[in-house]
């Protein structure tokens, strides 16, 4: 019975460690959002940006508190992750994969011809468009409505189609 409870003990020690792992400080984050600024080419932008989405999705909002410590004493307070925004219709949709699973599908038809506009915010503005939670920047996609639902359209159907032959 103590063996079991010390492998569970120490499973969930490990597996918290790689969440904590994945989360980016503000000075790593700064770092990112200047190259992402310097960049120059929209399609390696909207790469960066995907890219950054992913990784940062490892981690939930949740665990993101200024009262947590990791390991060698690391202050927690000091992690944060970049908010990613879809300007749709005027609607601004939180890019959250770990709340919204569902939207990894527009991250596969997120391009040039779908995104019209990159608008990076400092730290300060998204603070105050935000709080607390754009503590390190935010980024709004400004999309071309009829183009990107035409290409998640396209990329449904691609999917039921490929289930159904699944299923034969």
């Amino acid at each position: 019975m103590k063996v079991v409870l010390l492998f569970i003990l120490f499973s969930n020690f490990l597996f918290a460690q790689n969440k904590f792992d994945s989360l980016t400080s503000k000075i790593k984050n700064l770092e990112w959002m200047r190259n992402l600024k310097n960049t120059e080419n929209k399609g390696e932008k909207i790469q960066l940006i995907i890219k950054k989405i992913k990784t940062d999705s490892i981690v939930p909002q949740n665990l993101i508190s200024n009262d947590l410590v990791l390991r060698d004493g690391e202050d927690f307070s000091n992690k944060c992750k970049i908010l990613f925004f879809l300007e749709n219709n005027k609607h601004l949709i939180l890019f959250d994969l770990n709340k919204q699973p569902n939207f990894s599908i527009i991250l596969n038809v997120l391009n040039q011809n779908t995104v019209k506009e990159i608008n990076l915010l400092n730290i300060e503005d998204a603070t105050k468009s935000y709080g607390g939670r754009g503590g390190c920047g935010a980024i709004i996609l400004h999309s071309d409505k009829s183009k990107l639902s035409k290409q998640i359209g396209e990329l449904q159907k691609k999917i039921k189609k490929g289930r159904k032959k699944k299923d034969f």
